[in-house]
């Protein structure tokens, strides 16, 4: 649970027994039965018991130091490494180097260098019974002369980042370190450790992905660090996204499950195109928009009737629709109800915890922070968000829509990133 979450909880629980103390000293006295003067007395002791444990953790948190906290974020922060520059790759290999092989030995080292030596091996094995994920970040995170010896990192700091980072996990290992991470394991020296080997095997253990299609580029973070030209060709080993497996859609794009293989139907469109004049223009077959090229929209959109003569049956409007019943069109599209205008939303549930939106996986909730909704809500000191919403319709068969209100260049990359296609264009 992240600190947002306990200090939301922390909030919430002093609140309350503030109001309780109100209660309990109020005017109107409460007088209790024998029964429940015991119980009374048996809920003081856990919650003496409980205020205790809470006491000594809050004063544990405030002993941490600007560095420590620094330290932490330095960590955390390499989750988001798309790519890396030559100073952190050099940076990685010296410390996975360090980690799985350990300090050489001298027949000309000193007593103080020997006493060094034998703490960073200490520091190593600890290292290494971390989970994969966490050596690779601290592999990034820092040089070795940063944490090797308590002249850089003193033990203290070293115990708190172990504790404290040890349930991280990266949601996306990028195909670009990945493949960095393949070249030390044929190069020497890491080659001929199977210790490394070992970390390798659980860094890239997951389902089968499909092979074949092209790569894309990966994308620039904010992070220091750089971006690169497009990739090789995703193989199984690269195609790792918490045990989801990719599939290649028609442009090459590795992405995610479909709107249509997770249960959506595309939302209808027409094959009527507004141009720049404000007249329209009729779409014919083959073209971009033509259904046979749209093969998400092959089975659920709406069937709009293609003239090409002037021979126009009774009853049929060659108007375009209007921007209203277009977006109508596509809401109830989304709604998963695309050949009529019956579907209405019935309940809206929003207003979720701030503490909430830190529990998203990348790249979501640094889209939804960057966002002017979120950015609002914090300048008000809102202790809650409408940048999550879920939208129930009057019939119970549909299904639900889940919305999330993020930053507009954040979308974009949301969509580089999963796959999406344009299927629709208001």
């Amino acid at each position: 649970m992240s600190a947002a979450s306990v200090l939301s909880l922390f909030e919430a629980m002093v609140d309350r027994m503030e109001s309780m103390a109100s209660r309990l000293t109020g005017r109107k006295k409460i007088r209790p039965t024998r029964d429940q003067r015991d119980k009374f007395q048996e809920l003081k002791k856990r919650l003496d018991a409980a205020s205790a444990i809470v006491n000594t953790a809050v004063v544990e948190l405030s002993r941490r130091s600007e560095k420590e906290i620094a330290l932490v974020e330095d960590i955390r922060r390499t989750k988001g490494y798309q790519s890396i520059t030559a100073t952190i790759l050099r940076c990685l290999r010296n410390n996975l180097a360090l980690i799985f092989i350990g300090p050489k030995d001298s027949k000309l080292d000193t007593h103080r260098v020997t006493l060094a030596k034998r703490q960073t091996r200490t520091r190593c094995e600890l290292l290494r019974s971390q989970h994969a994920h966490v050596i690779l970040m601290w592999a990034m995170a820092f040089s070795t002369s940063t944490w090797t010896t308590s002249v850089g990192m003193t033990n203290t700091e070293f115990d708190f980042l172990i504790d404290d980072t040890c349930a991280e996990r990266i949601p996306l290992v990028s195909p670009e370190i990945l493949r960095h991470l393949r070249v030390l394991r044929e190069e020497e020296p890491l080659n001929a450790c199977g210790k490394f080997l070992e970390f390798m095997a659980a860094l890239l253990e997951s389902p089968p992905a499909v092979q074949g299609g092209t790569s894309r580029p990966s994308l620039k973070r904010s992070h220091g660090v750089e971006s690169s030209p497009s990739l090789e060709r995703l193989d199984s080993e690269q195609q790792q996204f918490q045990g989801i497996v990719y599939a290649p859609c028609n442009s090459g794009i590795y992405q995610l499950p479909s709107l249509r293989d997770m249960g959506f139907i595309a939302p209808p469109y027409s094959t009527y195109q507004t141009n720049g004049n404000g007249s329209h223009i009729n779409m014919e077959p083959g073209g971009p928009l033509d259904e046979c090229n749209q093969p998400q929209l092959r089975e659920g959109a709406h069937q709009t009737s293609i003239t090409h003569s002037g021979d126009v049956p009774a009853g049929v409007n060659l108007e375009p629709p209007s921007q209203k019943e277009r977006g109508k069109t596509a809401f109830n599209g989304i709604l998963g109800a695309a050949n009529d205008f019956s579907t209405e939303v019935k309940y809206m549930y929003t207003n979720a915890p701030t503490s909430i939106i830190e529990q998203l996986p990348e790249p979501l909730k640094t889209a939804v922070q960057n966002s002017k909704q979120w950015r609002d809500e914090r300048r008000r000191n809102s202790k809650t968000t409408g940048c999550l919403a879920t939208l129930f319709p009057k019939d119970d068969n549909q299904d639900i829509s889940l919305t999330i209100w993020c930053a507009s260049k954040e979308a974009y990359r949301v969509n580089s990133i999963y796959g999406l296609e344009l299927v629709i264009s208001l």
